[in-house]
C-alpha cells in the first residue's frame, strides 16, 4: 500500500519535538546517498535544533521574551522540517521504507483507492522576479515538482510544493527568458508525467 510522510510532528511538544528532529537529521546524515540535493543543509537543521533546545531551556523560567524566542525557534525548526518532508515525500514516491530512512513516519493513504494522475495541463504564469505557475488541478494529488531552466539550458530543481494548483519559482534573473515544467506527485503510480514547458520571461 503506498504511504507517505506523516505530518504530525507539527504537533509534538517541544520536549519530544527536539529528539524527533535530531532523529531526522542523523537519518539523513546516515542515508544521505538516498536524498541528494536536499533543500535545507543538515549543518542548518543542526544548527535550528541546537538553537531550540537552548531557547527551550532559556524560556522555562525565563521572560516573556525569552518565550518569544522559543516560540520563534520551534517556528523555525518546524518549517524547516516540514521542507525536509516535502522533499523526502517526493523523493519517496509512496515507498514507506524510504520515509522511514530519512526519520519520518509513514502514513498510509486513505481507503479511496488512487488513480494514475494524468500529465499537468493548462500551465500559466505570472511574470516577476519570482514567477508563479498555476496548472489545473487533479484529485490524489499530493505535491508538485517543479523544474526551470534558462530556455535551452538543462533543467534545474525548482522544489516541492503542497499547494496543488499554484506554484512559485523565486530569485529569477530579470529580463531572463526560462522554460518551466511541472509534474504532479501521487496517485496510483507515484507521479505523472511532466507537464509540456512553459517559456516565460522573469521581469
Amino acid at each position: 500500500m503506498k504511504a507517505h510522510v506523516s505530518f504530525s510532528f507539527k504537533k509534538l511538544k517541544d520536549a519530544p519535538l527536539i529528539p524527533f528532529a535530531q532523529g531526522v537529521h542523523d537519518a539523513l546524515t546516515e542515508n544521505g546517498s538516498q536524498f541528494p540535493n536536499l533543500i535545507v543543509p543538515l549543518p542548518g537543521l543542526l544548527a535550528a535544533i541546537t538553537d531550540f533546545t537552548v531557547k527551550r531551556h532559556a524560556a522555562i523560567k525565563g521572560s516573556v521574551a525569552q518565550t518569544e524566542a522559543r516560540k520563534a525557534a520551534r517556528a523555525a525548526l518546524l518549517n524547516l522540517l516540514n521542507t525536509l518532508a516535502l522533499q523526502v515525500e517526493g523523493v519517496a514516491l509512496g515507498r514507506a521504507e524510504v520515509i522511514r530512512a530519512a526519520g519520518f513516519e509513514p502514513k498510509e493513504f486513505g481507503h479511496t483507492p488512487p488513480t494514475p494522475l494524468a500529465k499537468p495541463t493548462d500551465l500559466r504564469a505570472v511574470a516577476s522576479t519570482q514567477v508563479q505557475l498555476r496548472v489545473k488541478a487533479q484529485r490524489n494529488v499530493r505535491l508538485i515538482k517543479a523544474q526551470y531552466r534558462v530556455a535551452g539550458g538543462d533543467w534545474q530543481d525548482g522544489g516541492y510544493f503542497p499547494n496543488t494548483k499554484v506554484v512559485v519559482v523565486p530569485d529569477l534573473v530579470p529580463g531572463t527568458r526560462y522554460d518551466f515544467r511541472v509534474q504532479f506527485i501521487g496517485g496510483s503510480t507515484g507521479a505523472s508525467e511532466w507537464s509540456d514547458p512553459l517559456t516565460h520571461m522573469a521581469i
